[in-house]
């Protein structure tokens, strides 16, 4: 993700000069806020209308990575999509000790609809991850 935020702020150069000054004087405040790390400032920082800017125009130029950039910045958006689906989601898992969890992010991973499929996915059959959920949810009620 450095490289995107380092490509985001050529795209606001370059799409967003009206808003480059204001952008960059957050930008500031918030790499001070990351060395003194203070509970004031970080409030702060929340309130400040501008930060809803900002994040509208990051979730703005991640669209045109994903839509509009070319076929090799759809792939690497589409890879970074799936490692905060799927590893993120089986590390919180992990972390929490959620079954339900846990099979969601498989789940995610498997390019099938569980309910009707009974093709092989990653050498599991979807209707197995069907019968996980079920043992699960057996488990939960005893």
């Amino acid at each position: 993700m450095r490289l995107v935020w380092a490509e985001f702020t050529v795209w606001l150069d370059l799409n967003h000069k009206e808003q480059t000054a204001s952008i960059t004087s957050l930008l500031c405040k918030v790499s001070d806020m990351a060395c003194t790390v203070s509970q004031q400032e970080f409030e702060e920082l929340l309130q400040t209308p501008l930060l809803v800017q900002v994040m509208t125009l990051w979730n703005n130029f991640l669209e045109h990575l994903r839509h509009n950039n070319g076929e090799l910045s759809a792939y690497w958006m589409s890879y970074i999509d799936m490692v905060e689906d799927v590893v993120l989601g089986l590390l919180r898992a992990s972390r929490e000790g959620n079954w339900s969890l846990h099979l969601n992010a498989i789940r995610v991973m498997i390019p099938c609809e569980l309910a009707n499929c009974t093709c092989m996915a990653n050498g599991l059959k979807c209707t197995d991850m069907c019968r996980l959920q079920d043992c699960e949810n057996q488990a939960s009620v005893n």
